[in-house]
């Protein structure tokens, strides 16, 4: 990690952490550390990878979605625990990380217990019915955590009446919303065309409180997510799966004020040092400035946050 990128405060805005694997449990601490090591430069090549992703026409890339998202996986063995992402944020000089819950991989709960170890980490729970009593709107009046939907993972129905009470109690408060775009077409998601931009359309348009932050940039497709982004205002975008060409071409159409760091750790490995040094680079190379870099690295995350748990980071 250079000086530059140490010196700059940061919030990675999107981050998982899961449970620990029987796989850990087999090894000792210094077996894992040179895993670690070794999944470095596997890192390397699954992140050239998959920024090229989107050129790809998508009647040919879905069908190889499952091999793509199992390249993303093997990292997950050795680096995904919350004590791993502490030692992360700790060797990349990472202020907060917002952990969400994937259930039933991640659950709520489980985000829940580790966030109330360490409040570096700050809780994204997903949307699920399942866990009723998270979703209550006397629970939400008064948020302690931030709130996910991912309409691929689970039966999102507008129309539904509880749905359609959260939407509301959040666009009569301005608060921020964050939405998982880009369809993947795998058995492991349960309607992945829900997943692309256009299916937010007629929530974003109703709901124009609301402050949606999509996540991914919409993957595979991020120019839609761009032109999409450019008729809402209500709309920000987070820079995980993306190149340092695309958050470059967000920064001039959306403006640094709609982009938010996020790293979308541990998939794809080693996510966190990978991507803050994609923004240093973009500093260094002059295609963002001191200002631009800092609003996307830290303030832009920084006043959602405060204004949305109406405390002091």
């Amino acid at each position: 990690m250079s000086e530059i990128s140490q010196n700059l405060q940061c919030i990675d805005f999107h981050t998982h952490i899961y449970p620990q694997n029987s796989f850990r449990n087999h090894i000792s601490e210094t077996q894992n550390e040179k895993i670690k090591s070794a999944f470095k430069y596997y890192s390397l090549f699954t992140h050239a990878i998959q920024q090229k992703i989107h050129i790809i026409p998508d009647t040919i890339r879905k069908n190889f979605d499952p091999l793509l998202l199992a390249f993303t996986l093997p990292p997950l063995a050795a680096n995904s625990t919350a004590a791993d992402l502490n030692t992360e944020l700790l060797n990349n000089n990472i202020d907060f990380a917002i952990v969400a819950a994937h259930p039933p991989v991640i659950t709520n709960q489980h985000i829940i217990a580790e966030t109330n170890i360490n409040k570096k980490l700050i809780p994204c729970l997903s949307l699920n019915f399942a866990d009723a009593e998270l979703f209550t709107v006397s629970n939400l009046t008064n948020p302690k955590f931030i709130l996910k939907i991912n309409p691929m993972a689970i039966d999102f129905d507008l129309n539904d009446e509880k749905v359609i009470e959260i939407l509301e109690l959040w666009n009569k408060n301005s608060w921020p919303l964050v939405i998982h775009t880009g369809a993947l077409h795998s058995s492991f998601f349960k309607h992945p065309e829900a997943g692309q931009i256009e299916s937010l359309l007629t929530m974003v348009e109703k709901y124009k409180s609301i402050d949606f932050i999509l996540l991914h940039m919409n993957i595979f497709k991020p120019y839609e997510a761009l032109e999409f982004c450019q008729k809402f205002e209500n709309t920000k975008v987070t820079t995980s799966w993306q190149s340092e060409e695309l958050i470059t071409i967000a920064c001039k159409k959306l403006g640094s004020e709609r982009i938010l760091f996020s790293s979308d750790w541990p998939l794809v490995g080693n996510n966190i040092e990978i991507r803050k040094n994609m923004i240093q680079n973009m500093l260094q190379n002059g295609h963002l400035t001191t200002a631009e870099a800092e609003n996307i690295l830290y303030l832009n995350a920084q006043k959602i946050l405060e204004a949305y748990f109406s405390k002091k980071l």
